[in-house]
């Protein structure tokens, strides 16, 4: 993970600012978002806000919006049998032809094909998950820093970028820092609007907490882990085979803890189908 923050007292000034300018665009993804709108968010002037924006996220605002318009999407084309023109619409993009530019660039294919692909892609996981569960034990607790998040996991995505604005000036690690999720809640039993989840990194118990986040200790203990490889949009087939498939037949049984994925690339330099992260139960 990039830490592009400087630790000095302007630059906290400068964060909390461009924070503002990201809240705003996690939460307006579908809507046009000019840079005039966002400039005056962060109270700056049109003229340099994209070169801190910039300096500060370690990415353009381009590539911030495309990245979650994008994710959005996949999970759409993985979930449901839309026609592509409604997906593009609700994922900001003006016409098809421009979503289907966007999306081939970002996942090295297009709508069709990467629809095509979650079901094949699926049974893959389906054939393969009971050979690649590992019971791993952890001799110490994990301290955690959260900033919590309510609503559709989905939208979690606004909560990581919140959380490593506020987080990345006070880490005092040089290497990279260890990122989770914690959920709560089954999406499939919990309204959408009531679902509790949390964006998380591995911190110290020395360390400050800034205002408005919160610590969590994850007890020492055993954990069945399964790693996926592939998008972001595509995990819960895996939980699914988790539960269904290798929890009833393990002899294990699940102990009182939330779900956990431990995201073990950057979303930001990685490939979509690239990606790895290691979903964690924890064990009695």
């Amino acid at each position: 993970m990039r830490t592009p923050y400087r630790r000095t007292e302007t630059d906290m000034r400068y964060v909390e600012r461009i924070r503002q300018a990201v809240l705003y665009l996690w939460s307006n993804l579908d809507r046009d978002l000019p840079l005039e709108r966002l400039a005056e968010v962060a109270c700056f002037s049109p003229y340099h806000f994209h070169r801190i924006y910039r300096g500060v996220m370690g990415e353009t605002v381009f590539e911030t919006v495309q990245r979650g318009r994008l994710h959005q999407a996949a999970r759409r084309l993985s979930a449901s049998d839309k026609p592509l023109e409604q997906i593009a619409r609700g994922a900001g993009y003006g016409s098809l032809a421009a979503f289907v530019r966007g999306f081939g660039r970002h996942y090295g294919m297009t709508p069709g094909r990467f629809r095509a692909g979650a079901a094949l892609r699926q049974s893959i996981v389906q054939e393969s998950f009971m050979q690649t569960v590992q019971i791993q034990p952890h001799a110490e607790p994990m301290t955690l820093l959260l900033r919590r998040h309510q609503g559709d996991y989905m939208n979690i995505g606004i909560a990581f970028e919140d959380l490593m604005l506020r987080a990345m000036p006070h880490y005092r690690s040089e290497t990279p820092a260890r990122v989770f999720g914690l959920y709560y809640d089954d999406p499939d039993s919990v309204p959408v609007d009531r679902l509790r989840s949390a964006a998380a990194i591995a911190w110290s118990p020395d360390w400050p907490v800034p205002e408005g986040l919160a610590v969590l200790e994850l007890p020492a203990g055993r954990y069945g882990v399964l790693r996926h490889t592939g998008p972001y949009s595509e995990l819960s087939h895996s939980w699914r085979q988790l539960y269904c498939e290798w929890l009833p037949h393990s002899g294990e049984e699940p102990a009182d803890l939330p779900c956990v994925e431990e995201y073990l690339n950057d979303p930001r330099t990685t490939p979509p189908m690239a990606l790895e992260t290691d979903l964690w139960v924890a064990l009695k």
